[in-house]
């Protein structure tokens, strides 16, 4: 039996521009309850990495909260080395459903996903525009479309992943969403350990009880 505890953490940075959405974040604890207590309802840890409250692991960002979540992450589970897996999500429009841990296999990157979105969705080729990138969304459009809002696996994997997604926007930090990069490594690097389907998230945007998903997404 490895050794360690399985947690859950997600991120909420206010007072920056959220490109997405075109809006600012403010302080508002209560937009993060829904997910804090379905997950500490199952039993499980849940982390909160924020820049805005009194509480724990307040942290400062410097860059797109797109791509600073993932650093800070990335750093977390480096100074955390008693975790053995660990779920990252979306701070506002996610709760769990079923406990995922007693059925995550040791070596697999479980992923969200919209399956009635593909690469070349417009909002992704407009929104991507770091070269590399955005070739590779047009010539694989047709895959189905993969969402960073949940992702999950053992903590050295997902840390290889935050690590990856981090550098990349250093390297181009005029991308200041973090979907292009994801999707293109999902399918790339990480394409033989990826899962994705509904027994890890329910249908994107449906509000689903979908009994057997771990996680509903929005």
């Amino acid at each position: 039996m490895p050794y360690g505890k399985d947690v859950v953490i997600a991120c909420y940075f206010a007072g920056v521009m959220d490109v997405q959405r075109d809006i600012t974040w403010q302080p508002d604890h209560k937009a993060i309850d829904k997910l804090q207590l379905s997950v500490e309802a199952k039993g499980l840890e849940f982390i909160l990495i924020h820049n805005c409250f009194d509480l724990p692991n307040r942290v400062d960002i410097s860059t797109s909260p797109y791509f600073e979540r993932w650093l800070k992450e990335w750093q977390y589970l480096r100074d955390c080395r008693d975790i053995n897996n660990v779920f990252l999500v979306d701070a506002t429009d996610v709760d769990m459903l079923n406990n995922p841990f007693p059925h995550i296999k040791d070596g697999k990157l479980y992923v969200g996903d919209e399956p009635d979105l593909t690469l070349d969705t417009k909002w992704m080729i407009d929104k991507h525009l770091e070269p590399d990138v955005n070739s590779y969304l047009r010539e694989n459009g047709s895959l189905p479309l993969l969402n960073c809002g949940v992702v999950g696996g053992n903590r050295k994997l997902v840390m290889a992943l935050c690590h990856d997604m981090y550098i990349y926007h250093s390297k181009y930090p005029q991308d200041q969403t973090e979907m292009g990069i994801f999707n293109q490594l999902m399918y790339t690097k990480y394409n033989t350990v990826k899962e994705y389907g509904r027994h890890v998230v329910s249908l994107f945007k449906e509000y689903e009880e979908c009994p057997t998903s771990w996680w509903r997404h929005k």
